[in-house]
């Protein structure tokens, strides 16, 4: 589950949200959203065509 949730533990870590933040949950959400998202685009063009 970590391997999933790294690209917004480190857009977090690196905007200095503290562990406990809320403001951090959101921004990781946001991120892994936006970068998993745009990944499985890509892959499901290569698929598709």
């Amino acid at each position: 589950m970590k391997l999933l949730l790294w690209p917004g533990d480190l857009l977090a870590s690196l905007a200095g949200l503290p562990k406990d933040s809320e403001n951090r949950m959101i921004l990781r959400m946001w991120a892994n959203t936006v970068i998993w998202g745009a990944i499985s685009s890509v892959i499901l063009v290569m698929v598709l065509a």
